[in-house]
């Protein structure tokens, strides 16, 4: 693969990466809004983190409701749940003041009261000041559990703040480029030649090509031959 395709290809995929993770983190942000403003302040939700099977209690600040009601109720709002009552209708402490109570039953029980399930996202929960009569409202208190899975959720963050946003990290795409081993050269040692000498012997003449030459030179020398003899005998007194 070229280096230019392969750039291409990891572009492609770390944008795809970091637009699926930034919808993810619009999608929460989206859902987990500031809940609806108590008319009267911020509702306390205790504990902070939970299951769709825990009781949490709730806890009006000091000022409490209005000495114009007597009663007070709890619903909550979110997927699936409408005005669902999850803290009946109830008087007030005596002497009014702060308000601290307990649901009535875990939001997995109060799901399944109304026919309904819990999802993923945000769940307000207000407590209302009311007349216990006509139950109308007088004032609210309000927060949110955001769930962040249908069975485990967190508080709403600081009182009448932002809530906190489930952050989604963008993963790191670490690529693999893929690796061409430079092959190693095969060496073909190069034989040395075998070098091969011939050796021409010598020509050995041959007799004249002429068979009366031939005959003269061996006359002659028969007759070299006699001469020396006679010469060398003759010189004993034998001639």
């Amino acid at each position: 693969m070229s280096n230019d395709a392969f750039s291409t290809r990891f572009a492609w995929a770390t944008l795809a990466v970091t637009v699926a993770a930034g919808a993810t983190l619009v999608t929460n942000t989206m859902a987990n809004a500031d809940p609806p403003a108590g008319t009267i302040g911020p509702l306390t939700l205790t504990p902070t983190t939970g299951t769709d099977v825990t009781v949490p209690q709730v806890e009006t600040t000091d000022a409490g409701c209005p000495t114009t009601v007597d009663s007070f109720n709890v619903i909550v709002n979110g997927p699936g749940f409408n005005n669902i009552f999850v803290v009946s209708t109830a008087p007030l402490p005596e002497g009014g003041g702060k308000i601290s109570t307990p649901f009535g039953f875990s939001l997995k029980d109060a799901a399944a009261a109304n026919n309904t399930s819990i999802s993923a996202g945000e769940y307000d929960v207000t407590l209302q000041c009311v007349d216990g009569l006509t139950q109308d409202v007088a004032g609210t208190f309000t927060t949110a559990m955001i769930f962040d899975t249908p069975t485990t959720w967190h508080v709403f963050e600081s009182q009448g703040g932002s809530p906190t946003p489930t952050v989604t990290a963008t993963p790191t795409v670490t690529a693999t480029p893929t690796v061409t081993a430079t092959p190693t050269p095969t060496v073909t040692a190069t034989p040395t030649p075998t070098v091969t000498v011939t050796v021409s012997p010598s020509p050995v003449p041959s007799p004249g090509g002429n068979p009366l030459d031939n005959i003269i030179a061996v006359v002659a020398r028969i007759r070299a031959i006699i001469d020396f003899l006679v010469h060398f005998f003759g010189g004993f007194g034998w001639r």
